[in-house]
């Protein structure tokens, strides 16, 4: 089967407990620690090696919504906003997925009076090693 295109249109956000916003983009990084294991000193090669430990640091994009079961993003979205974090899910199209136990670091709600929407972003980082599901066939 020939490689296709994705399509960010059947891209999703899942919060535990369904925190209900209008999600419009996110961003995965994915990074391990890195060192040099050359001794101290004059080296002209200086190897560096991975930790193997995968971080993924996760920011999300949405507008807000209120009135509803659900809406606040300040501490009533599910377990994010607690020490231990909870599952989430980002979809990047049909069968692409980044699951992970995450831990949000902050939430930012803009306001400003001439806008047409509450700008609502989410910074997470993932407490435990992700589950990728990149399809293949």
């Amino acid at each position: 089967m020939s490689a296709s295109q994705l399509l960010p249109v059947n891209g999703a956000v899942t919060f535990p407990n369904s925190l209900v916003a209008d999600y419009g983009s996110f961003s995965i990084e994915e990074s391990q620690g890195v060192e040099s294991v050359c001794s101290y000193g004059a080296q002209v090669y200086d190897a560096y090696r991975g930790s193997g430990t995968p971080h993924a640091m996760i920011n999300t994009a949405a507008f807000a919504k209120g009135h509803a079961a659900s809406t606040n993003p300040f501490g009533s979205g599910g377990g994010l906003t607690s020490g231990a974090g909870a599952s989430g899910t980002w979809t990047i199209d049909t069968g692409f997925t980044y699951v992970g136990v995450m831990v949000i670091q902050s939430v930012t709600l803009s306001h400003a009076r001439l806008r047409a929407a509450i700008p609502l972003s989410f910074v997470a980082h993932c407490g435990a090693d992700p589950t990728v599901t990149w399809a293949t066939s």
